[in-house]
Protein backbone atom coordinates (compact mmCIF):
# COMPACT_ATOMS: atom_id res chain seq x y z
CA UNK A 1 0.00 0.00 0.00
CA UNK A 2 1.06 3.29 -0.13
CA UNK A 3 1.60 3.45 3.60
CA UNK A 4 3.90 1.11 3.63
CA UNK A 5 5.80 2.86 0.90
CA UNK A 6 6.01 5.96 2.55
CA UNK A 7 7.13 4.07 5.44
CA UNK A 8 10.12 1.93 3.77
CA UNK A 9 10.87 5.60 2.29
CA UNK A 10 11.41 7.19 5.54
CA UNK A 11 13.07 4.20 7.15
CA UNK A 12 15.64 4.11 4.24
CA UNK A 13 16.43 8.03 4.84
CA UNK A 14 16.69 7.69 8.47
CA UNK A 15 19.19 4.76 7.79
CA UNK A 16 21.09 7.28 4.94
CA UNK A 17 20.94 10.32 7.82
CA UNK A 18 22.28 7.89 10.43
CA UNK A 19 25.55 6.56 8.21
CA UNK A 20 25.97 10.35 7.25
CA UNK A 21 25.82 11.48 10.58
CA UNK A 22 28.32 8.21 11.80
CA UNK A 23 30.87 9.15 8.66
CA UNK A 24 30.70 12.48 10.00
CA UNK A 25 31.46 11.63 13.58
CA UNK A 26 34.29 9.06 12.20
CA UNK A 27 35.92 12.37 10.75
CA UNK A 28 37.46 13.21 14.08
CA UNK A 29 39.14 11.19 16.66
CA UNK A 30 37.32 11.80 20.43
CA UNK A 31 38.96 13.49 22.75
CA UNK A 32 38.19 11.96 26.71
CA UNK A 33 39.62 14.11 29.44
CA UNK A 34 39.20 14.48 32.99
CA UNK A 35 37.74 17.07 35.31
CA UNK A 36 39.88 16.66 38.21
CA UNK A 37 42.10 19.73 39.14
CA UNK A 38 45.81 18.49 38.64
CA UNK A 39 48.11 20.44 40.72
CA UNK A 40 52.34 20.40 39.99
CA UNK A 41 55.63 22.21 39.57
CA UNK A 42 57.65 22.98 36.98
CA UNK A 43 61.51 22.50 37.20
CA UNK A 44 61.06 21.12 40.93
CA UNK A 45 59.43 22.15 43.83
CA UNK A 46 61.73 25.03 44.57
CA UNK A 47 60.76 26.91 41.35
CA UNK A 48 58.25 29.74 41.85
CA UNK A 49 56.10 28.81 39.17
CA UNK A 50 53.33 26.51 40.92
CA UNK A 51 50.49 25.53 38.41
CA UNK A 52 46.86 24.33 38.50
CA UNK A 53 44.62 23.12 36.50
CA UNK A 54 41.44 25.28 36.31
CA UNK A 55 39.98 25.21 32.92
CA UNK A 56 39.52 23.20 29.30
CA UNK A 57 38.57 23.90 26.22
CA UNK A 58 38.42 20.83 24.22
CA UNK A 59 38.13 20.61 20.60
CA UNK A 60 36.67 17.42 20.55
CA UNK A 61 38.96 16.13 18.08
CA UNK A 62 42.49 15.05 17.25
CA UNK A 63 45.04 13.12 15.25
CA UNK A 64 46.35 9.68 15.48
CA UNK A 65 49.82 11.59 15.61
CA UNK A 66 48.73 13.36 19.09
CA UNK A 67 46.38 16.69 19.85
CA UNK A 68 45.54 19.23 16.94
CA UNK A 69 45.30 23.06 18.94
CA UNK A 70 49.54 23.05 17.50
CA UNK A 71 49.56 26.81 18.43
CA UNK A 72 47.87 28.93 21.49
CA UNK A 73 48.29 32.69 22.00
CA UNK A 74 46.66 34.46 24.93
CA UNK A 75 45.05 37.98 24.41
CA UNK A 76 45.62 39.45 27.95
CA UNK A 77 43.60 42.77 26.40
CA UNK A 78 40.58 41.15 26.35
CA UNK A 79 41.32 37.75 28.16
CA UNK A 80 40.53 35.48 24.94
CA UNK A 81 42.65 32.72 23.86
CA UNK A 82 43.44 31.97 20.02
CA UNK A 83 44.23 28.46 19.22
CA UNK A 84 45.11 26.57 16.04
CA UNK A 85 43.07 23.24 15.33
CA UNK A 86 45.48 21.96 12.03
CA UNK A 87 43.17 18.74 12.07
CA UNK A 88 39.58 20.75 12.29
CA UNK A 89 41.55 23.66 10.03
CA UNK A 90 39.84 26.24 12.13
CA UNK A 91 40.94 28.99 14.33
CA UNK A 92 39.16 28.79 17.78
CA UNK A 93 38.65 31.96 20.20
CA UNK A 94 38.14 30.71 24.18
CA UNK A 95 36.94 33.22 26.69
CA UNK A 96 39.07 32.50 29.34
CA UNK A 97 37.30 35.43 31.48
CA UNK A 98 34.94 32.83 33.22
CA UNK A 99 34.98 32.20 36.47
CA UNK A 100 37.16 28.93 36.95
CA UNK A 101 37.21 28.33 40.92
CA UNK A 102 35.57 25.36 42.25
CA UNK A 103 36.47 21.54 42.92
CA UNK A 104 37.01 20.55 38.94
CA UNK A 105 37.90 21.87 35.72
CA UNK A 106 35.81 24.71 34.18
CA UNK A 107 34.42 23.67 31.22
CA UNK A 108 34.80 26.55 28.55
CA UNK A 109 33.61 24.76 25.59
CA UNK A 110 30.28 26.99 26.00
CA UNK A 111 32.15 30.23 25.66
CA UNK A 112 34.77 29.02 22.47
CA UNK A 113 33.53 30.23 18.96
CA UNK A 114 35.21 28.39 15.57
CA UNK A 115 36.43 30.04 12.69
CA UNK A 116 36.84 28.54 9.40
CA UNK A 117 39.17 30.82 7.85
CA UNK A 118 38.77 29.52 4.16
CA UNK A 119 35.18 31.48 3.57
CA UNK A 120 37.29 34.59 5.30
CA UNK A 121 40.56 34.72 3.66
CA UNK A 122 41.15 35.62 -0.03
CA UNK A 123 44.12 36.93 -2.55
CA UNK A 124 44.62 37.18 -6.10
CA UNK A 125 45.62 33.80 -7.31
CA UNK A 126 46.25 32.15 -3.81
CA UNK A 127 43.94 29.39 -2.91
CA UNK A 128 43.74 28.32 0.46
CA UNK A 129 45.59 25.14 1.88
CA UNK A 130 46.48 25.21 5.95
CA UNK A 131 46.60 27.28 8.70
CA UNK A 132 50.05 26.90 10.35
CA UNK A 133 50.21 29.68 12.99
CA UNK A 134 48.64 32.69 15.24
CA UNK A 135 49.90 35.63 17.26
CA UNK A 136 48.33 38.34 18.67
CA UNK A 137 50.16 41.79 18.97
CA UNK A 138 51.67 43.32 22.25
CA UNK A 139 49.03 45.68 22.51
CA UNK A 140 46.04 42.88 22.10
CA UNK A 141 44.41 45.32 19.26
CA UNK A 142 45.63 42.87 16.63
CA UNK A 143 45.92 39.09 15.59
CA UNK A 144 47.82 37.80 12.84
CA UNK A 145 47.13 34.03 11.17
CA UNK A 146 49.40 32.21 8.65
CA UNK A 147 48.07 30.80 6.10
CA UNK A 148 49.51 27.86 3.60
CA UNK A 149 48.83 27.83 -0.03
CA UNK A 150 47.06 24.77 -1.38
CA UNK A 151 50.11 24.30 -3.47
CA UNK A 152 53.20 23.37 -1.57
CA UNK A 153 55.64 25.59 -4.28
CA UNK A 154 53.24 28.93 -3.87
CA UNK A 155 53.73 31.75 -1.53
CA UNK A 156 51.14 31.70 1.04
CA UNK A 157 49.86 34.74 3.02
CA UNK A 158 49.63 36.37 6.87
CA UNK A 159 45.54 37.13 7.19
CA UNK A 160 45.50 40.15 9.63
CA UNK A 161 42.49 41.00 11.93
CA UNK A 162 41.51 43.47 14.81
CA UNK A 163 40.73 41.95 18.04
CA UNK A 164 37.54 43.15 19.00
CA UNK A 165 37.09 43.21 23.26
CA UNK A 166 34.34 40.62 22.95
CA UNK A 167 36.48 38.08 21.04
CA UNK A 168 35.48 38.72 17.75
CA UNK A 169 37.80 38.99 14.73
CA UNK A 170 37.78 41.45 11.72
CA UNK A 171 39.47 40.95 8.73
CA UNK A 172 41.74 44.18 7.87
CA UNK A 173 44.13 42.29 5.45
CA UNK A 174 45.43 39.45 3.72
CA UNK A 175 49.13 40.06 2.73
CA UNK A 176 51.40 37.56 0.36
CA UNK A 177 54.53 36.40 2.01
CA UNK A 178 56.78 33.39 1.35
CA UNK A 179 56.54 30.25 0.48
CA UNK A 180 54.76 28.09 3.58
CA UNK A 181 54.76 30.74 6.00
CA UNK A 182 54.66 27.98 9.20
CA UNK A 183 55.50 30.91 12.07
CA UNK A 184 54.14 34.05 12.72
CA UNK A 185 55.21 36.59 15.13
CA UNK A 186 54.61 40.64 16.25
CA UNK A 187 58.11 42.76 17.11
CA UNK A 188 58.39 43.27 21.00
CA UNK A 189 57.24 47.01 19.70
CA UNK A 190 54.40 45.64 17.64
CA UNK A 191 55.64 47.38 14.68
CA UNK A 192 56.53 44.53 12.27
CA UNK A 193 54.74 41.42 11.67
CA UNK A 194 57.20 38.36 10.84
CA UNK A 195 57.08 35.15 9.32
CA UNK A 196 59.50 32.10 9.16
CA UNK A 197 58.21 30.50 5.37
CA UNK A 198 60.24 27.16 5.55
CA UNK A 199 60.04 26.22 2.14
CA UNK A 200 60.10 22.49 2.83
CA UNK A 201 60.55 19.77 0.24
CA UNK A 202 56.86 18.21 0.85
CA UNK A 203 57.30 15.23 -1.47
CA UNK A 204 60.98 14.94 -0.56
CA UNK A 205 64.18 15.28 -2.07
CA UNK A 206 64.18 11.85 -4.28
CA UNK A 207 60.57 12.11 -5.94
CA UNK A 208 60.36 12.10 -9.56
CA UNK A 209 59.00 16.14 -9.98
CA UNK A 210 59.77 17.02 -6.72
CA UNK A 211 60.77 20.67 -6.14
CA UNK A 212 63.13 21.80 -3.06
CA UNK A 213 61.05 25.78 -2.64
CA UNK A 214 63.68 28.25 -1.19
CA UNK A 215 63.22 29.15 2.81
CA UNK A 216 62.55 33.13 3.41
CA UNK A 217 61.72 35.65 6.15
CA UNK A 218 58.94 37.92 5.78
CA UNK A 219 58.70 41.58 7.52
CA UNK A 220 55.40 43.00 7.38
CA UNK A 221 54.38 46.73 8.37
CA UNK A 222 51.69 46.52 11.13
CA UNK A 223 50.43 49.60 10.13
CA UNK A 224 50.34 50.53 6.30
CA UNK A 225 50.66 46.42 5.80
CA UNK A 226 53.54 46.77 3.29
CA UNK A 227 55.53 43.34 3.10
CA UNK A 228 59.25 42.30 1.72
CA UNK A 229 59.52 38.90 1.54
CA UNK A 230 63.72 38.06 2.12
CA UNK A 231 66.20 35.04 1.50
CA UNK A 232 69.50 33.99 2.32
CA UNK A 233 71.27 34.03 -0.96
CA UNK A 234 73.83 36.70 0.60
CA UNK A 235 75.42 34.05 2.62
CA UNK A 236 75.16 31.43 0.92
CA UNK A 237 79.37 31.63 1.08
CA UNK A 238 82.00 30.46 3.39
CA UNK A 239 82.95 33.52 3.16
CA UNK A 240 79.90 34.74 4.39
CA UNK A 241 79.29 32.69 7.03
CA UNK A 242 82.11 33.00 8.60
CA UNK A 243 81.42 37.01 8.43
CA UNK A 244 78.38 36.39 10.46
CA UNK A 245 80.11 34.07 12.79
CA UNK A 246 82.63 36.78 13.22
CA UNK A 247 80.34 39.61 13.78
CA UNK A 248 78.64 37.12 16.44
Amino acid sequence: SMKRIVRGVCTLLSAVMLLSATAMAADYTPVAASDARVEGFYNGEETSLQMELAGRYNSGAMSEDGGSLEIVQYNARNGFAYAVSGVKGVLIAIDLNENMSGSTVADLNAAGKEYDLKDIVKADGFTYGDMTSVAVSPDGKTLAVAIQAEGYTENGVVAIFTCKKDGTLKLDETVSVGVQPDMVTFTPDGSKILTADEGEPRMGYSAEGAVDPKGSASIINAKTFAAETVGFYDFDSDAARRALVDNG
